[in-house]
C-alpha cells in the first residue's frame, strides 16, 4: 500500500512509491536537563507520556509530486503546522499527526529526476 496524508476537504497526498519512503519512529521524554552550579545533573520531568515522532525521508520521482505535497500543507484547511491530518502508513495503520517543522525543503538527487524531502510529524493520536 502507498502511504498517504489526508484531511477532510483537502486533496489526499499519496506517495509515489512505498519503497521510496523511509520511516524512523522516535520517542522523546518530556524532560528538561540541566547542570547545577556544583556540576550535578538536574532533570525535571513534566509528564510520563513520551512524545512520539515520525521522521519521514522520501524521494520523489517528479516535480509534480513535490508540488502536490506543498499544496497539501498549504491548503487553508490544514495551514502547515496549524491543524492535524491523518498519516496512513504502508501497513494501513492510521495516525493523527501534525507537521512539526516550519516548512519543507526539496534536495535534488544528482544523476536523475529525483528529489529527497525529510519531514518530522508529531503523533497526536
Amino acid at each position: 500500500m502507498k502511504p498517504t496524508f489526508s484531511k477532510t476537504d483537502v486533496a489526499t497526498f499519496t506517495f509515489d512509491r512505498a519503497a521510496d519512503l523511509d520511516v524512523v519512529e522516535q520517542y522523546i521524554p518530556a524532560q528538561s536537563v540541566g547542570v547545577a552550579v556544583g556540576g550535578t545533573s538536574k532533570i525535571k520531568t513534566y509528564t510520563s507520556t513520551l512524545e512520539h515522532l515520525f521522521l519521514l525521508n522520501f524521494r520523489f520521482t517528479s516535480q509534480s509530486s513535490f508540488t502536490n505535497l506543498k499544496n497539501f500543507f498549504n491548503d487553508s484547511d490544514l495551514n502547515w503546522q496549524a491543524n492535524t491530518f491523518t498519516y496512513t502508513d504502508q501497513e494501513a495503520n492510521q495516525y493523527t499527526v501534525r507537521l512539526l517543522q516550519s516548512g519543507i525543503t526539496s534536495n535534488r538527487i544528482p544523476g536523475g529526476n529525483m528529489s529527497q524531502v525529510s519531514l518530522t510529524l508529531r503523533d497526536e493520536t
